[in-house]
């Protein structure tokens, strides 16, 4: 059965599918970041992929598709959830297809009556982000290194790793957020923990596991052992969980 979701919680919702806007290591270790290499390209061709939004009951919230499209010498990447009763939250990236490096992105929250619009532009060492809330437009500016990467790109850069036991990349999240118009630099490592099996709608599959670490909260994401690669089932502590749709390839 598909629950409705009240407007207070979508925001508790959206602010987990931000992501942990930290500054430094909650251990206080100190770690270096890197650029990622990229061990597994995008397809350079069009893809989309639709998940069903769960709680940990296995309710319904509603639902998320993922897209890869072609730009020029780029890739858009799409992340929109759709949580109903006009509530929504979509956006994309833009990325140099060899590096995943970012070259803007955008995401649009509606919740209801309100509705927020993100407009960032990266360049070597910054990252410049227009903010609009309906009322006003904001510009903020943050410096960023080369190991960083858009918060919207965390599902496709992961899906790019070394596949191995034991790969473990950490690097700087930029995680904009519609609603404050703030702009955070997280501390993030991605590690491939191994295989598994996934049990889905639609039956089971051979999936690697790889755990995304920030701030003392674990995200944990299954891609398909096999070609495309593509994500299949990603936990979000304290948050919903993204469940490759039945009907999807």
């Amino acid at each position: 059965m598909r629950r409705s979701i009240p407007p207070r919680p979508l925001l508790v919702l959206l602010a987990l599918l931000l992501g942990v806007p930290v500054l430094a290591s909650c251990t206080g270790k100190s770690v270096s970041t890197q650029v990622i290499p990229i061990a597994h390209a995008l397809p350079a061709t069009q893809e989309q992929t639709r998940y069903r939004l769960v709680d940990a009951k296995g309710n319904d919230l509603g639902s998320a598709t993922l897209s890869i499209a072609p730009e020029d010498q780029n890739l858009r990447l799409g992340v929109a959830y759709d949580f109903g009763a006009n509530r929504t939250d979509t956006g994309s990236a833009l990325v140099q297809r060899d590096s995943m490096r970012p070259v803007q992105s955008e995401r649009t929250v509606v919740d209801g009556s309100q509705r927020y619009v993100t407009h960032a532009d990266y360049s070597d060492d910054s990252v410049t982000v227009t903010v609009n809330d309906g009322q006003s437009t904001r510009t903020r500016k943050a410096t960023i290194t080369e190991a960083s990467y858009d918060n919207l790109e965390s599902l496709f850069l992961w899906r790019t790793l070394d596949f191995s036991v034991g790969t473990e990349v950490h690097y700087v999240n930029v995680v904009i957020d519609p609603r404050r118009g703030t702009i955070s630099r997280t501390l993030a490592t991605a590690e491939v923990m191994g295989q598994e099996q996934v049990q889905l709608p639609s039956g089971s599959l051979q999936a690697w596991r790889i755990e995304f670490r920030s701030a003392g909260i674990t995200n944990t994401a299954w891609y398909r052992a096999d070609e495309p690669r593509t994500l299949v089932r990603y936990e979000i502590t304290h948050g919903p969980t993204l469940v490759l749709d039945a009907s999807a390839p």
